[in-house]
């Protein structure tokens, strides 16, 4: 029943976006911003000139090998010799809102694994799924570049099928999705390597369990795992148990960080030489070589290729642009402002770490965040040539409207930092998920250059997925959010177009 009620709100998801899509060609019917290279790079793909390559275009070409080949599949199904029929501007812009309704469809399904596995379940559950995942598909800047031949739709969608999938246990094909999510952004790498430590961190938290359900894969020796158990319970260690717990019970009142640091040098690095080779024996690499093969298969490419960026690298140069964080984690509580806003005691919270951190955090917080503005903050030259995108007018009339502004956001940045945190950690995160989650953000996001708010949909929505939302109120007021931000979006882009003085060409605001 659940499955015929998900395909049948997938059909009506489908449905709506090509609604939408038919306007999309209807106003911009040929190749618009960054589809004027990547429509004719498809086309050549039709044709069968895999070799033609426009150097402009600096990623791999995942997303024209799976457009042609749906493209050959159609024609052999219709009986259609043209190879440009599927492959027109329309055609590949389709493939795009499929992959996006199969995104609302994955997002259903690791929405019902989350929460199938929670204590508390919202009323009407099954409901309110369906509802959740179509919030999430609704999330702004996933919902309008399905309607463009961008990257974006096909890299969610095999990034968060690498991730179900490693959910599932099932890490073959979390590695195949990682590798096709590769092929389509090769910084997508970053999330195939999240899926493999989170699969580490599970076993490592198996180390802790003594219940007989544990998260460790099946093949692994009972015996093995009970002798383990009854050791750790004599013999911890401490580094593993820190990251297996949430950060509510590892840094309790009486946690010592010098003490702990002591132990860990004492005990961890210098003995338990013999707990180490029972871990490497019930950790179980051998569901880790899939992932092992494709980061082997990457570093070679990098190694020939003598870098991860393909075609031009002029304005794709990798810098420390440690205020992406700060970017992005204000983002993120923007899109997630249902979370708190009908949460008293989550405010209540907020301004108490304020009161209690007051002296911190004007003393020391607030002046590493401005040294950190001051000094790995970057302008590309892209943001401020483009003002067709949103980023440049909310750099060129907030951030640059006074030299001490960009200053003046270090309070909002640590807000947002803070409710983030907060947020994934009441939802039950342990340390080293955590720790896993913000690391491969930073590695993903600071070397980027340019301000791109695309950049930001895999960490989003891992993060949204992660945090505990079984409130009816705050889902509707998410997908009443989402839904209004998309209509203006959507009405800018059609509506309140303008033109260059040295152009004749239509320009429209967009993400």
């Amino acid at each position: 029943m659940s499955s015929l009620i998900l395909i049948s709100s997938g059909i009506i998801y489908f449905q709506i976006s090509l609604f939408i899509l038919n306007y999309f060609d209807q106003y911009v019917h040929f190749p618009y911003m960054d589809e004027i290279f990547h429509v004719p790079q498809a086309q050549q793909y039709c044709l069968g000139n895999y070799n033609e390559w426009n150097d402009k275009i600096t990623t791999l070409p995942g997303l024209y090998l799976i457009s042609s080949t749906i493209s050959r599949i159609l024609n052999l199904t219709f009986g259609i010799e043209e190879s440009l029929r599927f492959c027109d501007t329309y055609w590949l812009r389709l493939s795009n809102v499929f992959l996006s309704t199969l995104i609302y469809i994955l997002l259903f399904k690791i929405i019902d694994h989350f929460n199938s596995k929670r204590l508390s379940s919202p009323k009407l559950p099954l409901l309110f799924n369906i509802v959740s995942a179509f919030s999430l598909s609704l999330f702004p800047l996933n919902y309008f570049f399905q309607f463009l031949y961008y990257t974006d739709s096909g890299s969610t969608l095999c990034v968060l099928m690498a991730y179900y999938f490693q959910l599932k246990s099932n890490y073959e094909f979390s590695a195949i999705f990682g590798s096709i999510a590769i092929l389509y952004r090769q910084t997508n790498i970053i999330w195939l390597g999240f899926c493999a430590i989170l699969f580490i961190l599970t076993n490592i938290e198996s180390m802790f369990q003594t219940k007989k359900d544990t998260r460790v894969k099946k093949n692994i020796d009972e015996l093995t795992l009970l002798a383990v158990a009854q050791q750790r319970s004599k013999k911890h260690s401490n580094l593993f148990e820190l990251v297996a717990k949430t950060p509510t019970e590892a840094f309790d009142k009486h946690f010592d960080a010098k003490k702990f640091i002591q132990k860990l040098y004492r005990e961890d690095f210098m003995g338990k030489k013999i707990i180490y080779s029972e871990l490497f024996r019930v950790f179980d690499y051998k569901s880790l070589q899939p992932h092992i093969m494709v980061a082997s298969i990457f570093v070679f490419f990098v190694f020939v290729n003598n870098g991860i960026v393909v075609g031009d690298r002029s304005n794709h140069q990798a810098c420390f642009h440690l205020s992406q964080i700060f970017y992005f984690c204000s983002f993120s509580c923007i899109f997630t402002a249902s979370t708190f806003l009908l949460n008293l005691k989550k405010i209540k919270n907020l301004f108490e770490f304020f009161r209690v951190n007051f002296k911190a955090v004007i003393v020391v917080i607030l002046p590493i965040f401005c040294l950190i503005i001051h000094n790995f903050s970057y302008e590309h030259p892209f943001l401020l040539a483009d003002n067709r995108h949103f980023t440049f007018y909310i750099w060129s009339k907030l951030i640059r409207k006074h030299k001490l502004i960009k200053y003046a956001l270090a309070p909002v940045y640590l807000t947002a930092i803070y409710l983030m945190y907060k947020n994934l950690s009441n939802s039950g995160k342990t340390v080293g998920w955590l720790i896993s989650y913000f690391l491969c953000t930073f590695v993903c996001l600071v070397p980027q250059k340019l301000i791109e708010f695309r950049y930001f949909i895999i960490p989003f929505y891992i993060y949204r997925l992660n945090i505990n939302l079984n409130s009816w109120k705050q889902l509707i007021l998410e997908l009443a959010f989402y839904f209004l931000i998309n209509m203006a979006t959507i009405y800018l882009f059609f509506n309140k177009t303008f033109k260059w003085p040295n152009s004749e060409d239509t320009q429209r605001f967009m993400w």
